[in-house]
């Protein structure tokens, strides 16, 4: 009698634990409408290993999706010359009047054969049952492509999200001192110490 306790009690155990873990990453049958496989107020990036027809096209590309309270999320693209900002534009956005729940994904791209000379950054938001997606070329922003240049993508770790955090996407930089990749992108003195510093970044509010 007292084995079968226990093994009831294991039991109990074991199916509690597997609700919880998919009530967490918001699976079925806790889903709802929220993206699955992503907790609660979190940014998850997507690792896409097959490859497309689209991968021709782009550069760089990358897919994060998040279930959060907010009022905006919306992608930028920054243009630094040394540690002055000299181009702020959207790329897209959703925003609402109130905080609200936004559940969603943004996919964004690098359009070009060759990621240090890229050609248009894309983004487009698909969250609850609105979308938002556009475009900037990027040709006339760049400068001397002779000089030393670096890139990363996505440089951030799948987490809890904190408004008014700049999520970096896509980053770019050029100098003449050669290749230098800072942990804090948005550094003052770091981007003057580079020539041109461009970078494509999210952020929710």
């Amino acid at each position: 009698m007292k084995k079968i306790g226990i093994m009831i009690g294991i039991g109990i155990l074991v199916i509690g634990g597997g609700l919880g873990a998919l009530a967490y990453f918001n699976l079925w049958p806790f889903q709802g409408s929220k993206i699955a496989g992503v907790p609660n107020g979190a940014l998850v990036k997507k690792e896409e290993n097959a490859m497309t027809e689209l991968d021709i096209l782009l550069a760089a590309s990358g897919k994060v999706s998040f279930n959060m309270e907010g009022k905006s999320a919306f992608v930028y693209l920054d243009v630094y010359e040394k540690e002055n900002r000299v181009s702020h534009k959207k790329v897209a956005g959703i925003s609402s009047d109130r905080k609200s729940a936004m559940n969603g994904e943004l996919v964004w791209g690098v359009v070009g054969l060759n990621l240090m000379k890229p050609e248009e950054v894309r983004a487009k938001f698909l969250v609850n049952s609105a979308q938002s997606e556009g475009a900037v070329p990027l040709k006339s922003v760049l400068t001397n492509q002779s000089e030393q240049s670096s890139a990363a993508s996505e440089p951030f770790e799948n987490g809890k999200i904190k408004l008014g955090k700049r999520y970096i996407l896509q980053y770019w930089n050029r100098s003449e001192n050669g290749v230098s990749v800072s942990e804090d992108f948005f550094n003052k003195k770091e981007l003057a110490k580079k020539e041109q510093t461009i970078i494509l970044y999210l952020i929710f509010k």
